[in-house]
């Protein structure tokens, strides 16, 4: 006979790690399904981090250095968490030709001098993860990698998922299974949601690389004469770096354009040492986020949800407060969609209303090489760090303001591309992009 489960599982990234976690804390009885052998292996670009210093999605997460822990101050959540870890203090973009936008450093609790807290910090994913796995090992939760599950189909006092072709009952399921769910597709989620594109991403794990500062995230931007995504993020450990490139719905040569950068641009300097010690990609479908994502007893949480990655630490809030309150629904013998009400109106307030609403297309993304040479030039000031589209959005827009007069009489073709952006909404601006995606519904 099927063994019945209070909750199913799907996906074991941090999101579903910390649910199992947390769930079997807290009593349940709990299977976790992954689909990979190797539970904790990061398979897919990530830079592995965590945004710190600001308060968004209702909380403001921090990292106690003393006992390695992650803490989410407002809602009374630590995780433990003992691999290595680094402090990145700054964020700067480089045009094709060394121009720099940088960002301010955020100041100190007197709002003067030199930043005492990191924008970012850069941690081991998979050892978070396999902390995260033990942990609900320890807590009876039974765990079954390797197990490719292809569907969930709602009962009269529950799920049913399938895995490997075998059942799996349960009063609840949490999909957790990422941004190219397989439940959110199977189950017609995406049926209801606006295909945006299709996001190819390439990541290098580097060692040697000579970056101006060691403990900065960078951005190189070249327009739209090239991939637009070159990313270098410090890693965890000492003198690594990981490197990603991405592109919308585009055929573009990854590895031929990392190597133009390491060795035919004016970055080449920063590679004269470097070692790629690991590589991995991903293509990834991208939809407008799910307003509410619940449907025959399964509950799409972190990315599975969302319009893009929502980072680690999003995700393992996402997972405990999915747990917690589906202990809640237990205790109160309420199920169905009146089960999870409330995690529903969390993620609606915190996370679908606050952040992931479709984002405007960056002006950078719309410009030739030659002209974001041009407006980067004109950044002679730092501008502050900011936190979410709607942030940026206003800091950017306050600049571009004081070098308006100089953008008219010089380039007026690029006025012309703000002055679209502002005047059209991010759905028109975002419709180019799925012409040539093969969006998987």
């Amino acid at each position: 006979m099927t063994k019945k489960y209070d909750l199913i599982i799907i996906g074991a990234g941090p999101a579903g790690a910390m649910a199992a976690k947390t769930a079997g804390e807290n009593g349940l009885s709990v299977a976790l399904l992954e689909r990979r052998t190797d539970m904790e292996k990061i398979t897919r670009p990530c830079s592995e981090g965590l945004l710190c210093n600001k308060y968004k999605n209702g909380e403001y997460v921090t990292f106690n250095e003393r006992d390695s822990r992650i803490v989410y101050p407002y809602n009374g959540l630590s995780v433990a968490y003992s691999g290595p870890f680094r402090k990145v203090y700054k964020f700067d973009q480089y045009s094709a030709d060394g121009h720099t936008m940088e960002m301010k450093l955020y100041p100190d609790e007197s709002g003067e001098g030199e930043c005492s807290m990191p924008q970012h910090i850069a941690i081991d994913k998979e050892q978070l993860i396999n902390g995260l796995v033990n942990e609900a090992r320890s807590n009876s939760v039974d765990i079954f990698p390797g197990v490719n599950v292809t569907g969930a189909e709602n009962t009269s006092d529950g799920v049913v998922v399938t895995g490997n072709g075998e059942p799996y009952n349960a009063t609840y399921a949490l999909a957790a299974d990422g941004l190219n769910s397989c439940l959110s597709r199977r189950l017609g989620f995406n049926k209801e949601r606006k295909f945006l594109g299709t996001l190819r991403v390439k990541g290098w794990r580097m060692r040697g690389l000579t970056v101006p500062d060691p403990d900065r995230h960078i951005h190189i931007v070249e327009g739209v004469d090239a991939p637009p995504l070159f990313c270098i993020c410090p890693q965890a450990r000492k003198d690594e770096y990981y490197l990603s490139i991405g592109a919308w719905n585009t055929p573009a040569d990854f590895d031929t354009r990392l190597s133009q950068v390491m060795k035919n641009s004016i970055f080449s300097s920063w590679f004269k040492n470097a070692k790629i010690i690991k590589e991995n990609c991903c293509v990834l479908n991208m939809y407008t986020p799910i307003t509410d994502p619940f449907k025959d007893n399964v509950l799409l949480i972190g990315d599975a949800a969302a319009f893009g990655q929502i980072s680690t630490h999003n995700a393992i809030l996402c997972g405990w407060k999915a747990a917690h309150t589906i202990t809640v629904s237990r205790i109160n013998r309420t199920f169905g969609k009146e089960g999870v009400a409330e995690y529903l109106s969390w993620w609606q307030k915190n996370f679908y209303n606050n952040t992931f609403k479709l984002p405007p297309v960056e002006l950078t993304d719309t410009m030739t090489r030659d002209e974001v040479n041009y407006y980067f030039s004109l950044f002679s000031d730092p501008l502050p760090a900011f936190s979410g589209y709607a942030e940026m959005q206003r800091i950017f827009g306050e600049a571009m303001a004081k070098m308006m007069p100089q953008l008219q009489a010089h380039r007026p073709e690029i006025v012309s591309k703000i002055q679209k952006l502002r005047e059209v909404s991010p759905e028109e601006t975002w419709s180019e992009r799925n012409q040539s995606g093969f969006s998987s519904r």
